[in-house]
């Protein structure tokens, strides 16, 4: 994410920084160099405004990961299936 492991002192800056545009960012507490924040209608505009500035913050690059997709997905596909079950339903007599 940083140019080298001494820009990472910039880290609490673009937290900060974050922390300005939407409410709730954290560092993550797994990986230092993840910076968590909730899904929201700014996400679009934080992206914008990260790629336009991440010079200020030294870095070279910056990922996007939705984590927990794969687990949303399978609950919205498993909530479906049971819909579609429902009059099915072999466990009543």
């Amino acid at each position: 994410m940083f140019n080298n492991e001494e820009d990472k002192k910039y880290k609490n800056d673009l937290l900060n920084w974050m922390k300005s545009k939407i409410q709730g960012a954290i560092i993550s507490p797994i990986h230092e160099d993840d910076i968590l924040f909730p899904v929201c209608d700014e996400v679009t505009k934080l992206l914008i405004d990260l790629r336009q500035n991440q010079d200020n913050f030294h870095m070279r690059s910056f990922n996007i990961i939705v984590e927990q997709l794969e687990n949303v997905l399978y609950r919205m596909y498993v909530d479906d299936e049971t819909c579609d079950l429902a009059p099915f339903n072999l466990s009543e007599k």
